[in-house]
């Protein structure tokens, strides 16, 4: 996966040790948007939707993710909200990695952050464009400077 490419293997074992498998059934949602959230999900197996509400209150398709797609990264590495629903199109199986699981590592390894943030950044800028595609209120970009600031806020690094 992109997003812990930059991992050691001693980093990688102890992250697959500390995952959690869980089982959503066809419709049900992962999570909502706007919601708190400190998780991020790695599909295993099945097939979710992610969508958004619009300020018109339409709700939007932007993504359909399978097998071995990840979501949630903003919310596990910031503690932002949740920026779409995610609801399960099939039963889904998915590995969950919680804030208390990765906070050992980023404590550990000081590169990470900037590391992970720029695989965010290149995500963000896929979102915007897929959100302003659909007549989404846009926010302007944010950098991987900045990115990778809130992440050392969020876990306490200095």
């Amino acid at each position: 996966m992109e997003l812990f490419q930059s991992l050691s293997p001693e980093e990688m074992e102890r992250l697959a040790n500390a995952v959690k498998v869980q089982l959503y059934a066809s419709g049900e949602n992962l999570c909502r948007q706007n919601e708190p959230g400190d998780t991020f999900y790695i599909i295993r197996e099945g097939q979710v939707v992610v969508s958004i509400n619009g300020p018109d209150g339409r709700t939007v398709t932007v993504a359909h993710l399978a097998s071995g797609a990840f979501f949630g990264e903003m919310s596990l590495l910031t503690g932002e909200p949740r920026s779409g629903t995610v609801t399960a199109e099939t039963d889904v199986e998915v590995l969950r990695v919680s804030k208390q699981a990765f906070a050992s590592l980023l404590q550990e390894n000081a590169d990470l952050t900037g590391k992970l943030a720029a695989v965010l950044e290149k995500r963000n800028e896929g979102r915007r464009t897929a959100m302003a595609a659909s007549i989404v209120h846009e926010t302007a970009p944010e950098t991987r400077s900045a990115l990778a600031t809130r992440i050392k806020q969020f876990f306490g690094l200095r």
